[in-house]
């Protein structure tokens, strides 16, 4: 899989007494967060699965020299000898097949280790390869279409989504995903259109020999389902791919683990999907890895997380994800490159959630304790970072948020926020103060506690916060009655903030003020400074991938 280090740019940061400040934090949020514990060691029986083995059978012992050709099959064997664990490997691949850890409960006590052979080659796909198509005029191609799935019911309380955002059918030729529309004549090369229970008309992109080409229709929801939590699990260097669960609740997705704890994902991608990727929730699931690994090009979020307590997040990416909610306009309410709410004492380092056709990352209620650092969130379609009705601590440390269309920054009702020598660059506004003037209820999941959030409590210090023309804001607000308790409780020092062309960057209720404007209306940023920002900053933040 890819590995990141997303701030190898040599961005400029504060002072050394500032980041030593900003290291020690640092370290004492991690000491209370280590993920998960799994002593890999404690398994002692091994089940193979390898379906490039020509004696690959399910009625195999499931050994290394008589495989199973089933992942399922092994998932049966593995929960026989729950009592003892079990390691299933598994062999260079795509196993078309949708697996469930039903079987399994939070109390069985050894680790359930599910890993590939062989990193990123062993693939759980949603999708079966279709042959017979039949030549039609136009450099069209058609096939039966047995499914009437028709369009899937939008969410309680959701806004009413277009239909094209409510559909679950995917293409890929060679690879390639097709664009679905919703009525014939079909557009162009690259398209696709299903008529329930009839036919399925596609055109491949151009250049593609029908003869040889494999076409890929995804047929499968759910790949890998936890409906009732697990103990110890990892999955390492797995793909999964081309699931087509459709918008019917918040949490359904490709890889859908529900409570539990002791969770490792590594090595993993979770690519090109119908709507969300990754989920895990629960009440709650606690002591989580994820790392090294990626969930890229999926139609709504890469992941989705609900109370989660005690996760490392680290080397991971999120990006160019939500094309199935963009191609109807959802570009917000729940979509974003990772959605996460009521998560509790989470270390989120070295992560990229870039080019999604949403926001990078969004904290949504209930956040407390949560440190992301050494990230970049770049060219989202709105906010690059959005914290919404969190009691925190939410600190953000060594952060870039490059050219989001909309906020680098965006907080609404939330308190004990902290931005550390970070760089907000060639955003609409490097940091939004949003929210409502009245106080926001929330409940803390794991303690009962109520609060009543105001956006207060604010420290930005050593950033650099530039717009590169005039229609971009260094900090802009829109709050009216509870800005004066904002800026009571702000600590704000040794920022850089740039406006280029914006001869006036603030914008608040204090109305439009340069730099000694703002540091008369707010008595901070005494040592503050307006200088063109020495940065260097990346071409790119990230990995390129092939969802562009």
């Amino acid at each position: 899989m890819k590995k990141y280090n997303p701030l190898s740019s040599k961005l400029r940061f504060g002072s050394s007494a500032l980041l030593a400040i900003v290291i020690a934090m640092a370290s004492n949020a991690y000491a209370q967060i280590t993920g998960a514990q799994i002593d890999e060691s404690a398994v002692t029986t091994t089940i193979y699965v390898d379906q490039s083995n020509p004696a690959a059978s399910d009625s195999n012992p499931g050994t290394q020299s008589e495989p199973f050709a089933t992942i399922g099959r092994a998932l049966t064997s593995a929960a026989s000898n729950i009592a003892n664990g079990a390691r299933i490997e598994i062999g260079d691949g795509t196993y078309r097949e949708a697996l469930s850890l039903s079987a399994f409960s939070v109390s069985d006590p050894a680790p359930l280790i599910i890993e590939a052979m062989n990193p990123g080659q062993a693939v759980v796909s949603g999708a079966d390869v279709w042959t017979g198509w039949q030549s039609q005029s136009g450099g069209t191609y058609v096939h039966a279409w047995p499914y009437t799935w028709g369009n899937a019911p939008t969410p309680a309380y959701w806004p009413t989504l277009q239909p094209i955002v409510t559909r679950r059918e995917m293409v890929f030729v060679n690879k390639v995903q097709l664009t679905q529309v919703l009525s014939l004549p079909l557009p162009g090369p690259g398209t696709f259109n299903v008529v329930d229970g009839s036919t399925i008309t596609i055109w491949p992109p151009a250049g593609t020999d029908m003869s040889s080409a494999v076409v890929e229709v995804s047929t499968r929801a759910g790949l890998l389902v936890m409906p009732r939590g697990i103990s110890n699990l990892v999955l390492r260097g797995l793909v999964f791919e081309y699931d087509n669960t459709a918008v019917n609740a918040v949490g359904n997705a490709a890889v859908k683990l529900i409570g539990g704890s002791n969770i490792l994902v590594d090595d993993c991608a979770f690519n090109q999907n119908n709507w969300d990727a990754l989920s895990l929730s629960g009440n709650p699931v606690s002591r989580v890895t994820i790392q090294n690994s990626e969930a890229d090009g999926n139609g709504e979020n890469g992941i989705a997380m609900s109370k989660v307590e005690n996760l490392l997040f680290q080397n991971d990416q999120t990006s160019s994800n939500n094309w199935r909610g963009a191609a109807g306009g959802f570009v917000g309410f729940d979509a974003d490159g990772m959605k996460i709410t009521r998560i509790h004492d989470a270390s989120l380092v070295n992560y990229v959630s870039s080019y999604n056709q949403t926001g990078g990352l969004w904290l949504d209620t209930d956040s407390r304790n949560v440190t992301i650092s050494n990230s970049q969130f770049c060219g989202n379609l709105t906010n690059g970072f959005f914290v919404e009705a969190s009691e925190g601590p939410v600190n953000l440390q060594n952060v870039l948020l490059l050219r989001n269309v909309s906020n680098g920054i965006q907080v609404a009702n939330a308190t004990n926020f902290a931005v550390t020598n970070s760089i907000a660059y060639g955003n609409k506004a490097g940091t939004f103060i949003g929210g409502s003037d009245s106080p926001r209820k929330v409940i803390d999941f794991a303690t009962g506690q109520s609060y009543s959030l105001y956006s207060q409590n604010f420290s930005l210090n050593g950033n650099v916060l530039a717009g590169t023309s005039s229609q971009q804001y260094v900090l802009t607000s829109s709050l009216h009655s509870s800005w004066a308790l904002f800026v009571q409780t702000l600590s704000s020092d040794y920022n850089d903030w740039y406006g280029a062309t914006n001869y006036a960057p603030f914008s608040t209720l204090f109305g439009r003020q340069n730099l000694a404007g703002w540091q008369s209306s707010t008595q901070q940023d005494g040592n503050s400074t307006s200088a063109v920002p020495s940065v260097q900053l990346p071409s790119y933040c990230g990995t390129p991938d092939q969802f562009q």
